[in-house]
């Protein structure tokens, strides 16, 4: 299993490994690497496929989870392809992979050959979900991640 740890966190990545271009995946809010196993497994003759779990998700630091924004979640990002010795891949996002994704191309472009954004967005979310959010962050924080 490979993981990389960035700070505190021991960031859990599934790794294809070859010398082919790289895509990394990154799932949306409840979800973990697995999200991306058809195309992994459709992709990898192709492509070196990496897929991660993000903060507080699947295999990756859920215990004890100190405030985080999508920005550090970009440099976790960031170190999973470093860790995995690529220099440039086609980062895809999925909603809140999506952002995370964005603001890595933005903090660090160097990595980034191509964004693959799904159903996610680049602006602040509309501020009527927001007492939504900050219940189930609420809860996360209090409880843990629940199935």
């Amino acid at each position: 299993m490979p993981s990389v740890k960035n700070g505190q966190i021991e960031i859990y990545y599934e790794d294809t490994g070859s010398d082919l271009p790289v895509i990394i995946f990154s799932h949306g809010l409840l979800m973990d690497h697995d999200m991306f196993a058809p195309q992994v497994a459709a992709l990898k003759d192709r492509y070196r496929c990496i897929s991660w779990d993000e903060r507080g998700h699947g295999r990756t630091a859920r215990d004890t989870l100190e405030p985080f924004s999508y920005y550090d979640s970009a440099d976790d990002l960031a170190a999973v392809l470093r860790h995995a010795g690529v220099e440039r891949a086609v980062l895809v996002g999925m909603s809140q992979g999506g952002y995370l994704s964005l603001r890595c191309a933005l903090t660090h472009p160097s990595l980034v050959r191509a964004l693959i954004l799904i159903d996610t967005q680049a602006e602040i979310e509309d501020k009527t979900k927001t007492p939504a959010y900050e219940k189930m962050i609420g809860d996360w924080a209090k409880n843990g991640l629940s199935d």
